[in-house]
């Protein structure tokens, strides 16, 4: 009989063609010149301008990942958008969870010979498979060929002709899943797709609920068409929602989508998505960010219907609301000048259904400041920006989607003091409500804390350069240390390391370097910075001492590209303080 992780690869397979054949897929890694999809891809290069002719096409094309539906006009599939809904990419997560579910420490693999000709085609003997996957030191690796094979058990008919190439590989605890098509056919009706490039997915077999998802793969049409998924990454892990209520897959996104006619977009995800195995549940949480050519973009919102979308575009015509959880919106286009703000204040204020209202305030002091919605009796978000015109000067988009009765953000850019800046406050849910708004300072960003020096054991060092390293997500937040130097690092050797350096292991709740105070802690969490973090002395090329930081706190603030870091912190030898202004001089 077979093991049970040449069985799990079949389902993965299966799960794969389905994946493709349906709703599109993906590949993984990719971003190469050199790449398959790249060499395969054969439509536009140039990056899109946004507007509200190709918007859709290219916000739900990239979303949905290649899906049928998203690479053909809209208007030539229905006749309204609310009648298609939208696929997600959670079925790509899908694949990779059915894939590696039981790749675990004790399974061995014994069987050379992974399928039957039956066993993945409905329509046996017309349609068939042959492989030649076989057992490495490691794992699994091979081919396998389709031939007229129908791999769909619904309704649908859905033909797969050609070879996929397969690699499961297990690195300690990490296990790797890998599939390349050059190309894979899916024949679908009158249609017929190439998908040419690759699938990657990795995680830990100590806790597979969370996988790592890269994509790139060029997809061609009947037409001749292409359409490109670069550079595709999905980070994912299950857990219950906000609520604690609903058990589904939080998820975020990025990555760049090729379109035929349009060229492409960039994208990234602002607020984390959230999709429950409940299909009846309030879910799709989320934002997106979506990049386009001359300051053109646009954002994403998932409503809690699994259905809705909301598409805001903004460039220099102004804005365009497109989807289905905005057709009655005539809010955005018409906005509603409230007044002036004061700062420090709590403002009982009252929005009407499906309004944009601008409000303005005056900063107090040069900083950063800290945007705060909360009551709100439905759905809303904010814009800030330095011009009272919708999106001429944007400077940040808040919408924590998870949570409709708050939207506290605070925006990197430093607040200048005297000047007037431009709140646009949105409705998403057409219900006319109430909420509290509270605008204060957070860090005065005019305040280096004296010279970028590093005042240690009755020394002072000056500090030049600030270099990280991002280890990405870990626990709730992302891991992005920040080594501060009286020396250039240099990439090929340690030679030059001749002076003193403070390195700090941050945790910040975004992935970005993001402004806030951070207190010292062991426990890893977002807002700290951890017991790794030290202050040494280096001479050729090594360190000499090291001593470890036990405590303190240290600040960041932005202004421009320039970040202001100031630390009082305690060491194994005594008390130090440190500041920084300048920009980031690299990645070590």
């Amino acid at each position: 009989m077979k093991n049970k992780w040449t069985r799990l690869l079949l389902v993965g397979i299966a799960m794969v063609s389905l994946i493709l054949g349906a709703c599109g897929g993906g590949g993984g890694g990719g971003g190469s010149n050199e790449s398959l999809a790249s060499t395969s891809y054969t439509g536009e290069r140039s990056q899109a301008y946004l507007n509200a002719e190709n918007a859709e096409t290219l916000v739900l094309g990239a979303y949905e990942g290649l899906n049928s539906e998203s690479i053909v006009p809209l208007a030539l599939e229905t006749s309204t958008t609310t009648e298609i809904g939208i696929e997600d990419p959670y079925h790509l997560k899908t694949l990779m969870t059915r894939t590696l579910l039981l790749a675990q420490t004790d399974n061995q693999i014994t069987m050379l010979n992974v399928f039957e000709p039956w066993e993945f085609c409905n329509n046996y003997p017309a349609g068939y498979t042959t492989d030649t996957i076989k057992e490495t030191n490691t794992g699994l690796q091979g081919d396998i060929n389709f031939f007229n094979c129908n791999a769909e058990d619904g309704g649908d008919v859905i033909i797969i002709d050609g070879k996929m190439t397969l690699s499961l590989v297990e690195e300690g605890n990490l296990i790797k899943v890998s599939m390349t098509m050059n190309p894979l056919y899916m024949v679908s009706g009158v249609d017929r797709y190439a998908l040419y490039g690759k699938i990657g997915g990795t995680t830990n077999k100590n806790d597979m609920t969370s996988i790592v998802l890269t994509t790139d793969i060029t997809m061609q049409e009947t037409s001749g068409r292409t359409y490109w998924l670069n550079n595709y990454r999905m980070d994912s892990a299950e857990k219950y929602d906000v609520t604690g209520t609903h058990w589904g897959t939080e998820l975020t996104i990025s990555g760049r989508y090729y379109s035929n006619d349009h060229g492409y977009v960039d994208f990234a995800t602002e607020e984390v998505i959230f999709m429950p195995f409940n299909d009846l549940a309030p879910a799709h949480d989320g934002l997106i960010k979506f990049t386009g050519s001359n300051g053109s973009h646009a954002y994403l919102w998932l409503g809690e219907n699994q259905d809705d979308y909301c598409i805001k575009v903004f460039n220099d015509s102004g804005v365009v609301d497109i989807g289905t959880c905005t057709s009655e919106n005539d809010g955005g286009d018409t906005v509603t000048e409230k007044g002036q703000l004061a700062i420090n204040e709590t403002h009982n204020l009252q929005i009407e259904a499906y309004a944009t209202d601008r409000y303005s305030f005056i900063p107090s002091v040069t900083g950063t400041y800290t945007i705060a919605i909360t009551n709100a009796q439905s759905d809303l978000s904010w814009m800030l920006s330095k011009s009272p015109n919708w999106d001429d000067e944007e400077i940040y988009f808040c919408d924590s989607s998870l949570n409709t009765s708050d939207e506290i953000c605070t925006p990197d850019e430093v607040l200048i003091a005297g000047q007037e800046y431009y709140l646009f406050i949105d409705e998403w849910d057409n219900v006319s409500g109430t909420y509290n708004l509270f605008i204060s300072p957070t860090q005065n960003g005019g305040d280096t804390g004296g010279e970028n020096d590093l005042n240690f054991l009755g020394t002072t060092t000056p500090l030049s350069y600030l270099y990280f390293d991002n280890y990405g997500a870990l626990n709730d937040g992302y891991n992005i240390d920040l080594f501060l130097t009286s020396f250039q690092v240099n990439p090929g050797g340690t030679t030059t390391w001749n002076g003193r350096g403070v390195y700090l292991e941050m945790f910040f709740p975004t992935n970005s370097v993001n402004p806030g105070t951070y207190t010292w802690s062991t426990s890893e969490a977002a807002g700290t910075f951890s017991g790794f973090s030290d202050i040494s002395v280096f001479g050729g090329g090594s360190i000499l001492t090291e001593y470890s930081i036990t405590g303190g706190t240290v600040t960041i603030s932005r202004n421009g590209p320039n970040y202001i870091i100031n630390g009082t912190v305690t060491t194994s030898a005594g008390a130090a303080t440190f500041s920084y202004n300048g920009p980031l001089s690299g990645n070590w």
